[in-house]
């Protein structure tokens, strides 16, 4: 599940998995997801508000 707009959404898609790597305390997960047009819309919404919270986010600490 993912947020967007104070609302959980469900966010469903198939995947290959591209590479596995391990890091200091886990692993890194790399997917080549097969996106269907809702479910592109969804990430693409997420997408866009996350990159804008992290903008605001940098110009509170600078």
């Amino acid at each position: 599940m993912i947020h967007i707009d104070d609302i959980m959404t469900t966010f469903s898609t198939e995947a290959t998995v591209k590479r596995i790597e391990k890091v200091k305390d886990g692993f890194k997960v790399v997917l080549l997801c097969h996106l269907d047009i809702i479910n592109k819309g969804i990430l693409q919404q997420y997408i866009a508000k996350r990159q804008m919270e992290i903008i605001s986010e940098l110009k509170k600490d600078s």
